[in-house]
């Protein structure tokens, strides 16, 4: 990458028509790396999305084993509660269940690997696959199905967190990220004008089709 960036600078230097030298062009671009420090992040990012495939996956088993015991949930795909969901994972689940207006159509918990599991991938090759896919009534894009990632607020500004809240799909465009408050309420998170995530918006059941 460091080659890659000298290089075009020298490049840039060339059509221009100015002097340099190779110890100018580091300093110069040092200079330039330290004035926009998520330059890289962004070019990554964007190279990513440049050569991203988009590959299909299986359909959605049609049964799944789930363990004696598990709770029931009345819009999961398979009418029950996953056992690996956290604390907030839990709450935005109780949260899609709760919805009487006919919105949520069901949803399902996005299990990371799976032969049909939704991902996508990151400007560091890491593959990101969102906790929840919704089946949303009434929204055009993405077949009706929006993709939902929860965070604690102590990993909003990780470094994969910070390329999550930007990453999209080709098909179902960029996954929503939660963050969920003391009072229980959800939060939109976008990325602010210095590369830092925030709280955003409160997040609506029936907003869902906008997002």
């Amino acid at each position: 990458m460091h080659a890659v960036l000298i290089a075009r600078l020298k490049s840039e230097y060339e059509a221009r028509g100015f002097d340099y030298d190779e110890r100018e062009l580091e300093l110069v671009l040092d200079l330039i790396l330290a004035a926009s420090p998520n330059l890289i992040r962004q070019a990554a990012r964007e190279c990513a999305a440049q050569y991203a495939e988009l590959t299909d996956t299986i359909a959605l088993p049609e049964n799944f084993d789930f363990l004696s015991g598990a709770r029931t949930s009345r819009l999961n795909v398979y009418g029950v509660m996953p056992i690996d969901l956290n604390c907030d994972e839990i709450a935005f689940a109780e949260m899609l269940d709760s919805d009487l207006s006919g919105t949520v159509e069901w949803w399902h918990r996005n299990e990371p690997r799976k032969p049909w599991s939704i991902g996508l991938i990151l400007p560091n090759g890491a593959q990101y696959f969102p906790d929840f896919v919704v089946n949303v009534s009434g929204r055009s894009l993405g077949d009706g199905l929006l993709l939902v990632e929860t965070k604690g607020d102590h990993l909003l500004n990780s470094g994969d967190t910070l390329d999550k809240v930007l990453a999209s799909h080709q098909r179902y465009k960029r996954p929503v990220m939660l963050m969920r408050e003391e009072n229980g309420r959800f939060m939109t998170i976008r990325q602010d004008a210095n590369s830092k995530n925030a709280p955003d918006h409160i997040f609506r059941l029936d907003l869902m089709v906008t997002y």
